[in-house]
């Protein structure tokens, strides 16, 4: 009878115990999500937080007025993204630390995407060059921009479109190797056409 009481006095306190040790380490993350042009308040915005160690996700979509909240994610460290599904803003990713049982603010001002476009020609003819690989990547180092690449038509145009506004290099390379490949840079603003001949 001592042993079968001493297991229900013991089996009770665990359950007593779990919900707060639940709470405690519980965390939650808000926040608004607006657009940097025009400033207004964005409905229908994705926002996902990943743990950056294992510790789970958890996700949310922004409401009238822009605001989110994700609850019941554990604490740490974690990378939150914020994804138009109408692509008309760039995602952007931001990382935060959660610490236990509080509410932890984080705000995203989202862009426009920017594009990059022009003609590649012989210096020696002024002719277009077709079949001429562009290759363009950010200099900010957010990981947003990653590395984009295109090729020029017959007549030597190309396009890079859905970029997020930044400064970015411009490369040239002839696939044939008959010309010198050159390098430039230059910035994309929002919702902006930027010009690299």
């Amino acid at each position: 009878p001592r042993r079968a009481l001493a297991v229900l006095v013991g089996c009770v306190a665990l359950f007593a115990v779990a919900p707060v040790a639940a709470a405690q380490a519980a965390a939650s993350i808000e926040g608004t999500v607006t657009a940097v042009k025009g400033g207004a308040n964005l409905k229908g915005i994705e926002v996902t937080a990943s743990s950056e160690h294992g510790g789970g996700s958890g996700s949310a979509t922004t409401e009238v007025g822009g605001k989110y909240k994700i609850t019941g994610v554990s604490a740490g460290e974690y990378k939150v993204r914020f994804n138009d599904p109408t692509a008309k803003y760039v995602a952007q990713s931001k990382t935060i630390f959660l610490t236990e049982g509080t509410t932890n603010t984080l705000n995203a001002a989202m862009q426009e995407p920017g594009t990059i476009s022009g003609r590649v020609t012989s210096a020696a003819t002024g002719s277009g060059l077709g079949n001429v690989q562009i290759r363009v990547y950010g200099l900010t180092g957010t990981g947003e921009e990653g590395e984009r690449s295109a090729t020029t038509n017959a007549n030597g145009e190309y396009t890079l479109a859905d970029l997020p506004p930044s400064e970015y290099v411009v490369s040239f390379y002839s696939f044939e190797g008959s010309y010198v490949p050159q390098s430039t840079t230059t910035t994309v603003g929002e919702g902006a056409v930027d010009t690299v001949n």
